[in-house]
């Protein structure tokens, strides 16, 4: 009897340590090079950009502050500025937990798929990606960010053709609330990975949360794979 294969989706960027307080570290001094007196705080980060398409979480955030900057040029620049913070900044997030979990699942033969914003065609940044690239079961995908902090429905339906498992044998692993709901939309169970950072959200239609990708996220995702 052939085992039918398994498959996990990472959003790996908010999913490591410190993933979420980096983007918004990344968000400040982007509003910072337009105007000085940009300075959001995490407050501002909540009630105008978590979840919400960049361009119009933008373009609200300027009007409050009555900064005349185009909402759709601040969008382009806030996705080129989060795809170099996190080429430069992601391999240095990737704690041995971080490993030791991809170790577990690719054990286990479980198909991943890792979404980033970073640039995946960077020769030095997929070098340094390495220890977690292991064997043919494991491959990293780059994907601009369109929602502040998550994965866009049409990203998840991209990723899912990509890794080509079936969505009742297919686990997304998220870093934030928006990603929760976006994959209840297509019928996919979702793991949050929680922090203090991102407390403030509603993942409320989640099939499990943890606190880090370690062993007990390896648990709960092998026990809604049924592994």
């Amino acid at each position: 009897m052939i085992t039918p294969e398994r498959g996990l989706i990472v959003e790996l960027d908010y999913a490591v340590p410190g993933g979420p307080e980096f983007l918004f570290e990344t968000l400040q001094n982007m509003l910072a090079s337009i105007d000085p007196g940009l300075r959001p705080t995490p407050l501002d980060e909540a009630r105008y950009f978590a979840g919400r398409k960049c361009e119009a979480a933008l373009a609200a955030y300027f009007a409050v502050r009555k900064c005349k900057k185009t909402a759709p040029k601040a969008a382009r620049d806030l996705a080129a500025a989060v795809r170099t913070a996190f080429t430069a900044k992601l391999p240095s997030l990737l704690a041995q937990s971080v490993r030791n979990f991809v170790k577990a699942m690719s054990a286990d033969g479980v198909k991943m798929l890792f979404v980033t914003n970073a640039d995946t065609w960077d020769q030095s940044f997929l070098d340094s990606m390495a220890p977690i690239l292991v064997g043919d079961n494991a491959s990293i995908v780059h994907e601009d960010m369109t929602l502040y902090g998550g994965v866009s429905g049409e990203a998840i339906r991209r990723l899912v053709n990509q890794i080509h498992v079936h969505h009742s044998r297919l686990v997304f692993v998220a870093g934030s609330a928006v990603s929760v709901k976006e994959c209840l939309k297509h019928g996919i169970g979702s793991v949050a990975v929680s922090c203090r950072h991102n407390e403030y959200q509603d993942y409320s239609g989640v099939s499990a949360m943890v606190d880090s990708l370690g062993a007990q996220a390896v648990k709960k995702i092998k026990g809604i794979l049924r592994i």
